[in-house]
């Protein structure tokens, strides 16, 4: 899951693909042939916000159908044994996917999860001016954020807003004025994983 710059929740989904490569077969005690198999191995780089839910649904071909699913580590998905994986992590993770088919053929495929911690968007200028735009100043992040804050200061270094809230946003007003200016701004995250990203800047009130 990724926020666009207007705020928007933008949803990804990753498809690992398995397919079954024959390297050889292999005598068991029934003198019934059981045929090898390579893994297909295909590694991508998804970058998501820590703890936020995630999904990964499989693309399976080859062999013959009746596949079983095992996703591993089984702990993180919500259904470890479906065709889509579930779930949330909060460190850079490889997940895993092994695929059986009706003749125990079996071959696995992985995904590498990262975890990104600098999704956040803040606008460097507004206009209070009651056109119904940009009207409010406020910072965009991922749904899930843990803890925020944001101080506005003017250039003498007062502080002439707190926020504690994501969603709510500066209107512009200095002791109930609007006055156009280049203000600071301070605003410190902590996302669900227990990392604090601190971000310094400033806005242009138009």
């Amino acid at each position: 899951t990724n926020v666009g710059a207007d705020g928007s929740k933008q949803t990804t989904t990753y498809h690992p693909q398995t397919e079954t490569k024959s390297t050889g077969t292999e005598k068991q005690g029934n003198n019934l042939p059981t045929t090898k198999t390579t893994p297909t191995e295909i590694t991508s780089e998804n970058d998501i916000l820590g703890m936020q839910d995630f999904e990964i649904t499989s693309n399976v071909f080859g062999g013959t159908p009746g596949y079983q699913y095992q996703w591993l580590p089984d702990s993180l998905a919500d259904c470890s044994v479906c065709d889509t994986f579930v779930g949330k992590v909060n460190e850079d993770t490889e997940i895993i996917l092994q695929v059986s088919d009706i003749n125990n053929c079996v071959t696995a495929d992985t995904v590498l999860i990262r975890i990104i911690d600098n999704v956040i968007y803040v606008p460097n200028a507004f206009s209070p001016n009651a056109d119904g735009m940009n009207e409010t100043f406020k910072a965009y992040a991922p749904p899930g954020t843990a803890e925020f804050s944001m101080r506005i200061f003017d250039r003498w270094g007062q502080q002439h807003f707190l926020s504690n809230d994501i969603g709510v946003g500066w209107d512009g007003k200095v002791k109930g004025q609007v006055k156009v200016d280049v203000y600071v701004y301070k605003i410190t995250l902590k996302y669900p994983n227990g990392k604090v990203k601190n971000l310094t800047g400033t806005v242009t009130l138009m």
